[in-house]
């Protein structure tokens, strides 16, 4: 097999089996602009897959810079979660939520 990196981990349940259900993408105008471009792709099991663009930073989980969430969802334990990926001084910083 293929080296695929490391397996996430649900950080409520511990579990292997997570599911990408959606990510949302921030890129600001500027450091700080309360404004630039936001892009939401989702999946829903029922619904085709969806996506929408607009100016907004609210839930920008970097609050300088450019920053991600990937959306996961927990076949062990049900849980819903987000993994964040956001940028400060030059660094990138990866957390779940």
């Amino acid at each position: 097999m293929d080296d695929y990196g490391t397996v996430a981990k649900c950080p409520e349940c511990d579990g292997e089996y997570l599911h990408q259900s959606g990510v949302e993408a921030f890129f600001r105008d500027g450091e700080c602009a309360m404004t630039g471009t936001h892009v939401t792709a989702s999946k829903d099991d029922d619904m085709p897959p969806s996506m929408s663009a607009d100016r907004s930073m609210a839930g920008n989980p970097s609050p300088r810079r450019d920053g991600m969430m990937i959306r996961f969802w927990c076949e062990d334990c049900d849980a819903v979660v987000g993994m964040y990926v956001m940028q400060h001084k030059g660094q990138t910083f990866i957390r779940w939520g």
